[in-house]
């Protein structure tokens, strides 16, 4: 319910956001509404979910937000190019300490690209932490 919002610890000028109308259940909060109207950018898995998002049956009562903020969706290619993002020749893994890895020496690339990073983001290096993306 819209009376729950201040469980949420927000600012009150945050409310509107989140406001959703639902035929069934009347005015209540939703959380993804409010990220579809806050957000700079929508990525979906998929140019067809991108699309399927937009109608009704598919926008699960999000379809007029999702409408109304198109022009911040984008839909990607599902899969990855392998050549491109490949540990073992990525082009970006030559500096900062980062590294190169294959499948034989998998462990200790992928130990040390995690290592790399978290001191890029001025994080505690933690090998006991996981780092989730």
């Amino acid at each position: 319910p819209v009376d729950d919002f201040n469980i949420m610890d927000l600012p009150e000028h945050y409310m509107d956001h989140f406001k959703l109308y639902d035929p069934l259940g009347g005015q209540h909060n939703n959380v993804f509404a409010a990220g579809l109207k806050m957000a700079d950018r929508v990525v979906t898995v998929s140019h067809g979910y991108m699309w399927e998002l937009k109608t009704m049956e598919g926008g699960w009562g999000l379809h007029d937000i999702i409408n109304q903020n198109d022009w911040k969706l984008d839909g990607i290619v599902n899969g990855i190019d392998t050549a491109e993002w490949n540990p073992a020749v990525d082009v970006h893994l030559h500096s900062d300490d980062y590294t190169n890895y294959t499948r034989d020496t998998l462990d200790i690339g992928k130990r040390q690209c995690k290592a790399a990073l978290q001191r890029e983001l001025g994080l505690q290096v933690r090998d006991d932490v996981p780092l989730i993306g």
